[in-house]
């Protein structure tokens, strides 16, 4: 990530907001934590990516947040680029 200035990735709302009685309910922060740990556990529910954890998942130039849940940005270091 040394040309990369920030990534604002999903964190991932809890979905759904209202589940019915005995649904599958995704806690906030599902999305962040599959990207970061490459598997997501909820109640007996595996998801699992197959990797294993992402050593910049806790880079400081790592954002995650709500308003981007559908879409990524990623900002490239101007200076660190080729002119």
């Amino acid at each position: 990530m040394a040309d990369v200035d920030f990534v604002i990735y999903a964190n991932g709302d809890a979905y759904p907001k209202e589940p019915a009685p005995g649904a599958l309910h995704l806690p906030d922060g599902w999305a962040e934590d599959l990207v970061k740990y490459g598997k997501l556990t909820v109640e007996t529910k595996t998801m699992d990516t197959g990797q294993t954890v992402w050593s910049n998942a806790g880079s400081a130039k790592m954002k995650y947040q709500n308003d981007h849940n559908n879409h990524i940005d990623i900002a490239l270091d101007a200076a660190k680029l080729e002119k």
